[in-house]
């Protein structure tokens, strides 16, 4: 079985004629626009339906209305409700998505250098705004639809303050807020804008999105539980201390926060939290799944065309988008070389037996040229290993000529110092007088003592005592010992939660500085090699054409060409294999 991308068939495929393809549309770009057009409303259709049964199965009171609260499925408020909030919810992020979606991968070699990139980009701000902002408006909606809504409106009228805050609300708000900053935060890091060309692909674009589906979804449920079970202890723990801090400021919406002898905080509302947290996380993940697949699964387009092999020519020769629909062509480009059927091989023909007279140059010159032009800069982004500055190749100097030495007739070494000393500076001066008074302070000491007698108490010539049977080193404790005994004594002084905390402090720096300062050896291989996929299409498209070649091509153009490409694959291989050898050390 084949490795190489098998162009998926689709509505799309199916449903198109030559009627509806305008006349300009015999150019890749306009076939891809096409289809990706396509693809946007099956995208929007899926989402509104997933919105609305996710929504509405997470409201449904199965306790207060048993089997009757299926019909809530139904309701026309149920459903506009929904709608409304695919749209300020969902359909937000997909534009935004959409808007920066980029074939190029950018790729740091640790998180932190990686966090530091996205600070310093507006576009990443643009979009954490964008998921708060959606965050924000699926959560009113689920609250609109949830049983017994009035518990959760957004203010809670009082005697004095008529509009004063609902603390369920800013509970809820405050904590599907934290989900949708760090679900950005993941996507940004990711980097989910980039697409992702599919390696393989030969099942349909329904298995692969049902697949992608029951692969994640556990991760993102345990992502949701767990963000969500932190941040209702630490709420517990900091409310009266951030409402202390905000209530100057808004007095009027939040004073009974601190005076309320309720405890604000139950089972039934955390409850309704984790199926807010996870409405929220899984209408985004579907949603952006669906999207990731539509937007880099190939598809055969050329054949659609008037004219396929200009068509393919076109879309190989096209550098808009930073060449995202040079990667729709490539894919179909390699698909093409590689196939055995009759229809491929009288299109090969077609592409070898294309003759044109410069200065126009025939379609086997134009893919050949492009081709080993896409692998000739990912082959420079390879030396330089992701990196601006190119790695300096190792480089000997020639050496230099060796001229014969005349041996002559030694000499006598003379010992005898030839050069005057060198005058003193003032600071050897003053040394040299310090050294001087300093030598006659102490002649005049040592005559002083034998003139004067002294105790035996200060004299450092007293007679010495009797050896000891225990040696000096053994009365003073070593460094090591003095440290084991504070050691021992903190832990006896210290309470065992001071030092499980402690223990636990070092561990989580150690964990943090590990995760974002260490080199993630998948970002160095992604910063040497950020289109690797385009670069396999690449290579199997030249590859078999120059194979098949042999038998298809009647006039013999692959012939001039055969050298070039063998030496593009041979130095692209070369430099795998160095680029390999540095990574099994990292």
């Amino acid at each position: 079985m084949s490795n190489a991308v098998r162009p998926a068939t689709s509505a799309f495929a199916s449903g198109m004629s030559s009627a509806r393809v305008s006349k300009d549309s015999n150019l890749y770009e306009g076939l891809c626009k096409y289809l990706l057009r396509k693809r946007t409303l099956n995208l929007l259709y899926i989402s509104i339906g997933v919105t609305h049964v996710i929504l509405a199965l997470l409201t449904i009171d199965l306790w207060g209305q048993g089997i009757r609260s299926i019909l809530h499925l139904l309701r026309p408020t149920t459903i506009f409700l929904t709608i409304t909030a695919f749209v300020l919810g969902v359909l937000p992020v997909l534009v935004f998505r959409k808007v920066s979606l980029t074939p190029r991968l950018d790729p740091k070699p640790t998180m932190a250098a990686q966090i530091r990139s996205l600070v310093t980009q507006l576009q990443a701000w643009r979009i954490l705004a964008v998921y708060l902002g959606s965050s924000i408006a699926l959560t009113i909606a689920f609250l609109y639809l949830a049983p017994q809504s009035g518990r959760f409106s957004v203010f809670k009228s009082t005697t004095l303050y008529p509009w004063h805050l609902n603390e369920r609300f800013v509970f809820m708000v405050s904590s599907n807020l934290s989900v949708a900053a760090l679900y950005a935060i993941g996507s940004l890091l990711n980097q989910r804008n980039v697409v992702r060309w599919p390696v393989t692909r030969e099942t349909p674009i329904s298995e692969v999105i049902t697949n992608g589906i029951f692969e994640q979804i556990k991760s993102k449920l345990l992502f949701t539980l767990g963000v969500t079970g932190v941040f209702t202890p630490l709420y517990m723990i900091f409310r009266r201390a951030i409402f202390r801090f905000f209530v100057f400021i808004a007095k009027p919406f939040i004073y009974n926060f601190l005076r309320s002898r309720v405890w604000p905080i139950t089972l039934s509302l955390i409850f309704r939290t984790v199926c807010l947290n996870v409405a929220t996380v899984m209408v985004w993940f579907i949603a952006e799944l669906i999207f990731d697949v539509y937007t880099s699964t190939p598809v055969s387009l050329s054949l659609y065309a008037t004219n396929p092999t200009e068509c393919l020519v076109a879309g190989i020769t096209s550098k808009s988008e930073d060449g995202y629909y040079q990667g729709f062509a490539l894919a179909e480009l390699a698909e093409l070389a590689k196939s055995s059927g009759n229809a491929a091989v009288n299109r090969r023909k077609t592409i070898f037996s294309d003759l044109k007279t410069p200065p126009s140059a025939s379609a086997w010159s134009l893919i050949c040229r492009e081709t080993l032009i896409v692998l000739g800069k990912d082959y420079q982004t390879l030396l330089k290993r992701g990196t601006s500055a190119p790695a300096a190749p190792p480089t000997s100097a020639a050496p230099a000529a060796k001229t014969p030495i005349t041996p002559r007739t030694p000499s006598a070494v003379k010992r005898t110092s030839i050069y005057a000393a060198p005058p003193g500076t003032p600071a050897d001066k003053l040394l040299d007088n310090i050294s001087g008074y300093l030598a006659l302070a102490d002649d005049a000491m040592d005559q002083t003592t034998k003139k004067l007698p002294m105790p035996s108490l200060f004299s450092s010539t007293a007679a010495p005592s009797k050896p000891s049977s225990q040696s000096s080193s053994a009365l003073i404790p070593s460094a090591g010992s003095v440290a084991t005994q504070l050691y021992d004594g903190a832990n006896r002084v210290l309470p065992t939660q001071v030092m499980l905390m402690v223990d636990l402090e070092e561990k989580v720096y150690k964990a943090a500085g590990s995760a974002l300062f260490k080199t993630r050896t998948k970002n160095v291989v992604e910063m040497a090699l950020p289109n690797m996929v385009v670069d396999m299409w690449a290579i199997d498209a030249l590859c078999h054409f120059a194979a098949n070649s042999f038998t298809e091509d009647p006039y013999g153009l692959v012939q001039r060409d055969i050298p070039r490409i063998l030496e593009a694959m041979l130095a692209f291989q070369q430099a795998l294999e160095a680029f390999k050898k540095e990574w099994h050390h990292l």
